[in-house]
């Protein structure tokens, strides 16, 4: 255990001093900000997210600044926390687990890039999460254990809302009998998540509402992009039909235990999303370490491939000129947002073999399939002509 630690460890820190993005240059602005006494939300429209988060940028700022650092030791410290979260998520799936799942994760290039290099912090919500769900799952829990699970709930949300429809999911999971448990987990994580922004709002107000609640990302929508009638794309496209399908996914799988939902609802989150970028990519790869399968190892290795051309990320860096070594590295197009519909295409793949392994699902073999080529032949239509250069490269090598 103690090799793979150093090793999943060292490899984040390594790719720390290789560069940044715009995030990193962001969570300075905010950190000074903390700082100095602002009001975040009031003072810039780069921080999306509850308070906690830049409180600990704050933090890491102030550090920095104490010890007369600059930015690069400021950027180091964030890799280092985050591998740590990453560390204690690895402690978790250990611990439930295995070794060998623990280590599927925190060895996975994807978790490494994401923390070491583009210091997203979604790990940091699925840690919260996930101690939540394993305390929960222990079972004999009275009503301050149900309190604490449901605090930690909302606190993972506070930290970027990555589990905004879980509370949804709890409360139909057959699991948990009591109706005023499910309650609780309904309503409290949403009241820490809005109470949280108090402190703020007189000053702030206007950021909150339109950064934080009203924020969007790309709207690329890999899976409604792929399978979804041209005319019909920007009405599914959308938050409301992406919060409806998690609503009756939630309900379709109340049967099983609290923490395959919790693991599950990560791969329907990034699936269905209506947007996708980097980051994003990185959500589910927990629950694809417990429930692996070809298509999940797909996900990783052309998500991997992104990460390594994507000029957001390692494609600035010297590791980027090596992508063309790889295999079907020319099936991501890294300068566009369609950049993400085939490792969408494998995650749902992976999602549908998973369903069928642990809910005995019982699909009618040829509607499924049919679905599933026409949406995969439409997408690689629009990947041919990276596909043909890639044959012809190889054919011109031999």
């Amino acid at each position: 255990m103690g090799v793979i630690l150093a090793l999943g460890f060292v490899l984040r820190i390594i790719l720390s001093r290789l560069g940044y993005n715009y995030d990193l240059e962001s969570y300075w602005i905010v950190g000074e900000i903390v700082v100095r006494g602002g009001n975040v939300y009031a003072e810039t429209h780069r921080y999306n997210y509850g308070p906690i988060w830049f409180y600990i940028l704050g933090l890491v700022y102030w550090i920095t600044d104490i010890l007369g650092r600059g930015f690069g030791f400021f950027g180091l410290l964030i890799a280092v926390l985050l591998s740590f979260v990453d560390i204690g998520i690895f402690y978790i799936l250990y611990k439930k687990f295995g070794l060998i799942t623990a280590s599927i994760f925190f060895l996975n290039p994807v978790s490494i890039i994401i923390t070491g290099y583009h210091r997203q912090f979604d790990n940091l919500a699925i840690l919260i999460a996930l101690y939540a769900i394993y305390l929960l799952d222990l079972g004999a829990y009275n009503f301050r254990k149900v309190l604490f699970i449901a605090f930690l709930i909302g606190l993972s949300i506070t930290v970027k809302h990555v589990f905004f429809m879980l509370p949804v999911w709890l409360f139909f999971a057959h699991a948990i009998k009591d109706i005023k448990v499910k309650l609780m987990f309904l309503v409290i994580p949403l009241t820490v998540f809005l109470v949280s922004f108090v402190p703020f709002w007189q000053l702030g107000s206007e950021g909150i509402i339109q950064n934080v609640f009203l924020y969007k990302s790309f709207s690329n929508s890999p899976f409604w992009y792929i399978f979804a009638p041209e005319p019909l794309y920007d009405l599914l496209a959308s938050k409301k039909v992406f919060i409806g399908i998690l609503i009756i996914c939630g309900f379709l799988l109340r049967k099983l235990n609290v923490f395959q939902l919790a693991l599950i609802y990560t791969i329907f989150l990034v699936v269905f999303s209506p947007a996708i970028a980097n980051q994003y990519l990185a959500i589910p790869l927990a629950a694809m370490a417990v429930y692996p399968n070809i298509f999940f190892f797909l996900y990783s290795y052309l998500t991997t491939v992104l990460l390594l051309k994507d000029k957001a990320a390692l494609g600035v860096t010297p590791i980027g000129q090596y992508t063309e070594l790889l295999p079907f590295d020319n099936l991501i197009i890294h300068t566009s947002i369609r950049a993400y519909d085939l490792i969408i295409v494998t995650g749902l793949g992976g999602l549908v073999m998973l369903l069928r392994q642990i809910c005995k699902c019982r699909f009618h073999k040829l509607k499924s399939v049919v679905y599933y080529l026409l949406g995969t032949v439409k997408l690689w239509k629009k990947h041919a002509n990276f596909l043909s250069l890639y044959l012809h490269t190889m054919k011109k090598k031999r």
